[in-house]
């Protein structure tokens, strides 16, 4: 269908929504608050209503998102997804045609030559990832920007539209957005910006531009993929009808902690500035100088009547604060009586411990709020000080992590095949033949979102607990591995020195105690003492050496621990035939 103007118009003035628009945009407001390091300004109001714009004024410009961080933790630690070893983009499990050159393929516009991010992955995680965490009601609008030239393949690529501008939609039919883009007009020999706003469905892609006297250009893009082109986010499914989905973020359940650390670091913040400095007090008036108490001034056009008074938001009153002296009430004296005490003022000296308390429940908050989502291992605060320590269930966490992985995988396998089929419908309209085309996606499961504290920990529980060394030497691998993963070479030879020494995953205690016995080797033992000297030698001697079967490599490393022996030995021989044949000088 193509809107009517009344349509667009009740859309533009959104009068007009789906019905989940209010709370898809509340749902992603709250958590930006927390992503992006916002000031909370509706939390703080609904908490503190009372308060003056002055104070209010003050605790904005002063605020730090204590919550911010705790969000950035959780992103960094799910983007791990990205470097697990069975996640891959593998396109060579697509079928190549002939009848598309290398160049104009789908794998080289996906991989080298998508616009603005050089790669779909690239922007999945530059772009989408966060996205579908703090807005999982958010679209992405797949078209080509630029109709093109003759014998030139369409350049489609997405464009997210967050809940705010996704203003109308019905399920896999059409839907209407407003783009953060803006139209530069000219009217009256000025430049002015125009708002675009963008309808698709199945038939068309309809590009509205505002002109001038709120005119609208329309450019029209035929859609030849017959499909509507939004891939929808996803996350966790809260309300749904026939034509309408409302999703709740997987990070949802982290808001009403992620609120209360929020509000608690303002009232901290001013805690701070109330009781770190002494506050100054004078006797005087408690009612406000500039309306002298009665929470009203003069109209300033100097019109009858009169306004509410800005210093005491009408209250006649001074607003308590921890920025402000207090003023101490001295009623007027009678001719004849005292004057008022000396000194006139002086200053209140505080007690701390309140900022203690609420130090301890920021910090509270926000590992509760890491812990909602399985994530407390992320926390850097001493869980043994909180009293909130507990076994961290990586199970759990993997779960959640999992749910995640699900979700990326998705949105790249659907923005890959809109892409191929925005760029080569025309040229094959079969759909089943352009599918043979596309990469396999497979949803990773090696994964390990553990930080090195944690894995380290781990180890040395299976030591502790005498687990197997297999079991032991196993972890230290993986541990190596990921820890020396930006350094190949590295990474190759600690995993050597795990594997090739016989006695990894024995702790030293162990080593000594089995040597005593007689339960250890000779050459086991030369190779854990020489072991690095030995992987060197071999790689070294040998460029291959890294690739060898695991066998192969043993029998260089024991040939070399043989030798050793041998030659340790004939010395040893050696040293005590000539100690036999010294002259005595008795």
């Amino acid at each position: 269908m193509i809107p009517t103007q009344d349509q667009f118009k009740a859309w533009t003035d959104l009068q007009q929504t789906h019905p989940f628009y209010k709370l898809s945009v509340e749902y992603y407001e709250d958590l930006r608050i927390h992503a992006d390091g916002l000031y909370p300004a509706k939390l703080i109001d609904e908490a503190r209503p009372t308060e003056s714009s002055e104070i209010k004024d003050y605790r904005k410009k002063i605020f730090q998102s204590p919550t911010q961080g705790v969000v950035e933790k959780v992103f960094n630690s799910v983007s791990k997804i990205r470097k697990a070893t069975d996640y891959s983009i593998d396109f060579s499990k697509g079928e190549k045609l002939s009848t598309i050159s290398e160049k104009e393929s789908l794998e080289n516009y996906c991989v080298f030559e998508y616009p603005k991010h050089t790669s779909v992955d690239n922007w999945i995680w530059s772009v989408a990832y966060k996205q579908t965490l703090i807005d999982p009601n958010a679209f992405e609008l797949i078209y080509p920007a630029e109709l093109a030239k003759q014998n030139e393949y369409l350049k489609p690529y997405g464009v997210i539209y967050n809940s705010p501008n996704v203003i109308d939609y019905v399920n896999d039919e059409w839907c209407f957005v407003k783009s953060e883009e803006k139209y530069v007009y000219t009217e009256n020999g000025k430049s002015h910006e125009g708002n675009i706003y963008i309808y698709a469905d199945k038939e068309f892609v309809l590009v509205y531009k505002q002109n001038s006297n709120n005119t609208y250009l329309i450019d029209e893009i035929p859609n030849v993929t017959k499909k509507l082109p939004v891939v929808r986010f996803r996350g966790i499914v809260y309300k749904e009808t026939s034509k309408h989905t409302l999703y709740k973020s997987r990070l949802h359940s982290m808001l009403p902690y992620l609120h209360e650390a929020a509000r608690e670091y303002s009232d901290l913040q001013g805690s701070v500035v109330q009781s770190m400095f002494p506050t100054p007090w004078i006797y005087g008036s408690q009612f406000c100088g500039k309306c002298n108490g009665t929470g009203k001034i003069p109209k300033a056009d100097g019109s009858p009547g009169s306004r509410s008074c800005k210093s005491c938001e009408g209250s006649g009153g001074l607003p308590n604060s921890p920025y402000k002296t207090t003023v101490i009430n001295l009623k007027e004296t009678k001719a004849g009586t005292n004057p008022p005490p000396t000194p006139v003022g002086g200053f209140i000296e505080k007690d701390t411990k309140s900022i203690e308390i609420q130090d301890v429940r920021v910090d509270k908050h926000l590992y509760k709020a890491l812990k909602s989502v399985n994530m407390e291992h992320l926390d850097t605060t001493p869980l043994n000080q909180s009293g909130l320590a507990k076994e961290w269930d990586r199970s759990e966490a993997n779960n959640f992590v999992g749910a995640i992985a699900e979700d990326i995988v998705y949105i790249t396998d659907a923005t890959i095949e809109l892409t191929s089929d925005w760029r080569y419908s025309v040229l094959i309209p079969d759909q089943e033949k352009r599918d043979l085309m596309l990469p396999v996606i497979n949803v990773p499961v090696k994964y390990d979102i553990a930080t090195d504290s944690v894995r380290i920990a781990d180890i040395q529980k299976m030591k502790d607990g005498k687990w197997s060394p297999i079991i032991i030497t196993h972890a230290e691998v993986e541990h190596a591995q990921r820890l020396f993963n930006a350094d190949p070479e590295i990474a190759d030879m600690v995993r050597l020195t795990f594997s090739l020494n016989p006695l990894a995953g024995k702790s030293s205690d162990d080593i000594i105690t089995e040597s005593s016995q007689g339960w250890i080797s000779k050459e086991s033992g030369v190779i854990h003492a020489n072991i690095k000297e030995f992987i060197e030698r071999a790689v070294f001697e040998n460029k291959d050496f890294v690739s060898l079967d695991l066998n192969k490599q043993k029998e260089i490393i024991s040939k070399y621990a043989k030798d050793f022996i041998k030659v340790n030995s004939v010395q040893a021989n050696v040293t005590e035939m000539a100690t036999e044949n010294v002259p005595s000088n008795s």
